[in-house]
């Protein structure tokens, strides 16, 4: 038999699978998705919500034998989505290893729970990792993940995680946001922060309230992963001296509630890079 991994260096050639999709916006090109997944009933309703949400056209694989007849003749995929639990063949992780470095940096994992043994290696991985049912997330991930024609190259969508207690004030700025066509993922709580940005941190700004009743955000400012840290503004209506020199230790921008523009302005002031 030949070896994996020279089977999936094989030339590009035809498209293989079930495609599906509407017409991408104007500029856009369309996105095309590998999902690798053995149940039929989540397969068919994942390539019906990419297709109505992020534009995507969908290459179905039932499995890894599947997944790997396709990719020995066609490569071409800016996404490929591996759950983790198949149930025949090939588990997630072990295709994720076999897979060239040039795909590799195109997957996302999908789960809905796994062995110790799994996640330890999905999270050296560095590759997003995301439950089956967070819908949103996906979306998101995908759309992000669309590639854009040369005259839009460069206009790539901001991605916020958004930290607030209250479910009103989430929905309220990540409707606020579209106005910099923003891709929004928002947590009521510390631990669905971090829980968040275990699996995935590729967000260019991380917007944290301060008053999360028994919570604050400077304790969830500490407990990010450094690397975040820098992305991090306060955006919050305190008012108490001593929570706000806590705010100051931070070295991070603080933004009143009451003034949304600054808001979209320091966002993307952190997202260029500035």
């Amino acid at each position: 038999m030949v070896p994996i991994t020279k089977r999936l260096m094989a030339p590009e050639g035809a498209p293989g699978g079930s495609f599906s999709g509407r017409p991408p916006l104007e500029g856009q090109k369309r996105i095309r998705v590998l999902h690798i997944e053995d149940d039929p009933q989540v397969s068919k309703a994942t390539e019906r919500l990419l297709s109505r949400k992020a534009k995507a056209q969908v290459v179905s694989a039932n499995g890894s034998e599947s997944a790997l007849r396709i990719l020995e003749t066609d490569k071409n995929f800016d996404a490929i989505l591996i759950t983790v639990q198949l149930r025949v063949g090939l588990s997630g992780v072990q295709i994720f290893r076999e897979l060239p470095p040039e795909l590799k940096q195109k997957v996302i994992f999908l789960s809905s729970g796994c062995a110790a043994s799994d996640g330890l290696e999905i999270n050296e991985s560095r590759r997003p990792h995301l439950d089956k049912m967070s819908f949103h997330e996906l979306v998101a991930k995908i759309e992000e993940m669309s590639p854009l024609s040369p005259e839009l190259e460069g206009q790539r969508q901001i991605r916020v995680l958004h930290v607030d207690d209250t479910e009103m004030v989430r929905k309220g700025v990540a409707r606020f946001l579209k106005n910099i066509d923003a891709s929004v993922v928002s947590a009521g709580s510390h631990k669905s922060a971090l829980g968040i940005l275990a699996k995935d941190r590729n967000f260019d700004a991380i917007v944290l309230d301060f008053d999360m009743g028994s919570e604050n955000g400077v304790e969830l400012f500490w407990k990010l992963p450094e690397e975040c840290r820098g992305k991090v503004v306060f955006f919050s209506g305190e008012k108490e001296k001593k929570n706000l020199k806590k705010i100051s230790e931070t070295g991070r921008p603080l933004i009143d509630k009451s003034k949304g523009p600054e808001l979209l302005e320091e966002i993307k002031k952190i997202a260029s890079g500035n």
